[in-house]
């Protein structure tokens, strides 16, 4: 398949990849650094900036006007909409979704089946009166698998989310949370330490 794509130096694309996609007249060529692995069945958008060291695994989309930074890896089947920026040293688990709007910090870990929700505008509520919906995650934040996390919340720095956490209010930085709803806790020394080796694996 004919690429539309500004590829770096050691790249693998597998069978069945797809990379720039058309998807708006004048569309620009995606572009991907050095090193990058991308298996079979992925889609990349045009209007796409990503850096070196990237790594998607099989059906990864990636839509438009959307920025990766370096060393950034997304499991099998992540979904990553329009107009998302993300960090360097991120994993997304597989199957996980992050919606329009969203900023991912550096070093962050999104565990597989993670949902960041998106508030859609109706007849009701027009896009005029929502704001920006988008969410905002910190840098060095882990989110727990299957985890949700509600349109607009911000999440700072240094916070850990744990498994099966519904977020619907933002997180101060050096927090953790839990539960469904989500309740807020101070970062404790043991948990700072099992960030650190999370980081560092």
């Amino acid at each position: 398949m004919e690429h539309y794509a500004t590829l770096g130096s050691n790249c693998l694309i597998e069978d069945r990849v797809r990379l720039g996609f058309q998807y708006r007249d004048h569309c620009l060529k995606a572009r991907i650094g050095d090193n990058a692995v991308i298996r079979s069945m992925s889609l990349i958008y045009g209007d796409v900036v990503i850096g070196d060291n990237f790594h998607a695994g099989k059906g990864v989309v990636v839509r438009g006007n959307t920025r990766l930074g370096n060393d950034v890896e997304l499991d099998n089947g992540v979904i990553i909409e329009g107009n998302v920026q993300i960090g360097d040293r991120v994993k997304i688990g597989a199957r996980s979704y992050v919606p329009h709007d969203v900023i991912i910090g550096n070093q962050v870990i999104l565990g597989e089946d993670v949902v960041l929700s998106f508030g859609r505008h109706t007849e009701e509520v027009p896009r005029k009166f929502m704001g920006n919906v988008g969410t905002v995650i910190g840098n060095r934040v882990i989110i727990g698998s299957h985890s949700v996390i509600h349109p607009g919340v911000n999440i700072g720095e240094d916070c850990y989310i744990l498994e099966s956490t519904t977020v619907t209010e933002d997180i101060p930085p050096l927090c953790m949370a839990s539960g469904r709803p989500a309740k807020v806790f101070p970062l404790t020394r043991e948990m700072g330490r099992k960030m650190k080796m999370e980081f560092n694996r």
